[in-house]
Parts: C-alpha cells; structure tokens; sequence
C-alpha cells in the first residue's frame, strides 16, 4: 500500500513538472522574452539561402520608452535603446545569450521591439552622450557574391503576423516578427540558344548602370541610396536560386532601391575578350521587397531579351506581374 501512494505520488510530480516546461519561468531576473520569427508570410526563411541557417544573427531592439521594467543582463532598464544580438540555434529558436531581454516588473507593462537582419554590432541607435538615435547602418553591395549578398540583404520588422506592434510583457512573453524585405531583387536567367551556344559554363555575367553604396535605417527598415553613391560594375556569382545546368543559368543580384537613372546593360565575357550586350532596363524605378526577373537567351554574337517580370519576392503573397522594359 505504502509502495503504491509513493508510486502515485511520484507520478504526480513528474506530470507537474511536464505541465510547466512550456511555462514562462519567472525570477528575481524576470521572465525571458521568447521572440519568433516569419518573413513575408513564411516561417523562419530568408534571402541568402531561402532559410534561416544555424548562427544567423538578428538584432532586436525598442527606440520607445517602454524600457522600464526590463532587464538585461541582470541590469534593468529605464527608457534606453539597445542593439541586442540574437542567434538562430540547432533547435530553431532565438537565443540572446546572457544579455538576453526579460520582463520584470509590472507584469502587464508592455514593451515593443523592432528587429533587423543582418546583426550589426555598431548599429547607430546610440549618439555618445547616451541619448537616443534613429540608428543608420551603411553598406556597399559591390560583393554580388552569396556571402557578400548575405552583409547587405536587410530584412526589417516592426509588425507581427497579425500586422501588429510586436509587443511583450511579462505576463505575456511571446514576440513575433514579420520581417520584410527592405532591399531589391533580380534574377538573371540565361538560356543557351542550343545551336550557336551549348554551354554557358565560361561565360561571366555582369550588370551596368546600378548603384550599390546604401544607408539602412533601423527606424523604419528603409534601405536607400547613400548621397555619394556611384555607378558600378555588378560581377554576378550568386547561382543559388535553381539548379543550373550547361543549358540555362541563373543568378541573383540584390541593390539598394532606386531609380535607374541610365539604361542597365548585361554584359557577358565570352572568352578570348569577347563581349556580348544587351539593355535590360530602361530608366526603371527598382522598388523595395520587389523581385525583377530578366530572362535572356545567348547566341553566338547577341543577346536576346526574352521576357521580363516584376513580381513580389516572396511570390505567395501575390501581387501583379509587369513588364520591366516600358
């Protein structure tokens, strides 16, 4: 008998201690903020490889004064702006390491967090004298290559996925963020012509008539031109959006928004100094979160402009497809 209240009682623990595991934990520290994460309608996804990959870093952070309450790193806070690093775990969750944010006190106060990608440590949110910025980071998205593209592909939230402010409190500690692209997509498709060109292998695409030097403001997610921003040559390397083959290939390139203010030319080393050109966009306003795809059949001696098309990057969402060349 006695064996048996003590199995029953042992039993009772332990779905006690399972009932809570998914429970906000509070102590003399506070509640840990739990932060999710969508983009453009998707879950845990991005631009460089389409998913959110191990060690990626956000930054989240609140230029409001809602702080008081909050603790970080065992320190709480009164109305400041942080820039705090939060990485993608093997578990697919966002840790904040030991500078993470958590609620204290009260427990229904609420605070609301903005967030960005990529994680940039000397984020402008602070002037030096302790007072607040709008905070501005400065990019150059010359480097067209996957890594390159993966320092300059801004993602920004500053809603949930209920088009809300994310917002959290220690009675509710649960954020999300809908991020958003504040950069401008295009993809280059080459085809073979398959008599004169069967294989593309040699050949190196480039872009001319674009800017790439930019400011990102972490305000309000808006990726611009920086004032002394030039033309430059594009090189293109980045062949991550479709299987290629010897026939047909692709390749990505992501710029600041802007207005093309000359014609944009592809240009393509054939070998042995041997150039090949064509204009893909005339004059074209390139906006924000858009994706601009050119497809282009090569031959011996031209470049044909077959289609072109404007649809959102994240294509799921909708929207018009329109022709670049007007």
């Amino acid at each position: 008998m006695k064996a048996n209240v003590f199995m029953i009682l042992a039993a009772g623990l332990l779905l006690g201690a399972c009932s809570n595991d998914n429970e906000p934990t509070d102590n003399a520290n506070g509640v840990a903020a739990v932060f999710t994460t969508n983009l453009d309608g998707r879950v845990q996804t991005r631009m460089a490889d389409d998913k959110w990959a191990e060690d990626d870093a956000i930054g989240i952070f609140s230029l409001n004064d809602e702080m008081d309450g909050v603790m970080i790193d065992d320190v709480e806070q009164s109305n400041n702006a942080v820039n705090l690093k939060y990485t993608r775990t093997p578990a697919n969750a966002w840790d904040g390491g030991t500078t993470a944010f958590r609620f204290k006190n009260p427990a229904d106060a609420t605070v609301t967090f903005k967030a960005y990608y990529p994680y940039t440590a000397d984020a402008d949110i602070m002037d030096g004298a302790g007072g607040k910025k709008d905070g501005t980071i400065a990019f150059d998205a010359t480097d067209q290559s996957l890594a390159g593209q993966a320092k300059f592909d801004f993602l920004f939230a500053d809603k949930d996925k209920d088009g809300n402010a994310p917002a959290g409190s220690k009675n509710s500690p649960n954020v999300n963020f809908q991020f958003v692209h504040s950069m401008t997509k295009i993809i280059i498709v080459l085809q073979a012509d398959g008599s004169s060109v069967t294989d593309l292998g040699t050949m190196v695409p480039t872009l001319k008539g674009l800017k790439a030097k930019g400011t990102f403001g972490l305000a309000n997610g808006v990726a611009a031109l920086a004032g002394d921003a030039a033309i430059v040559d594009l090189l293109l390397s980045n062949q991550t959006e479709t299987a290629n083959t010897a026939t047909k290939q692709s390749f990505v390139t992501i710029v600041p928004p802007q207005m093309a203010s000359t014609d944009v030319y592809l240009t393509i080393a054939s070998g042995n100094d041997s150039y090949l050109s064509a204009r893909i966009l005339s004059k074209k306003e390139l906006e924000a979160g858009n994706c601009y795809t050119v497809t282009v059949t090569v031959k011996k001696r031209e470049l044909v402009v077959e289609s072109s098309d404007i649809t959102p990057w994240a294509p799921e969402n909708g929207g018009n497809s329109d022709a670049i060349l007007q």
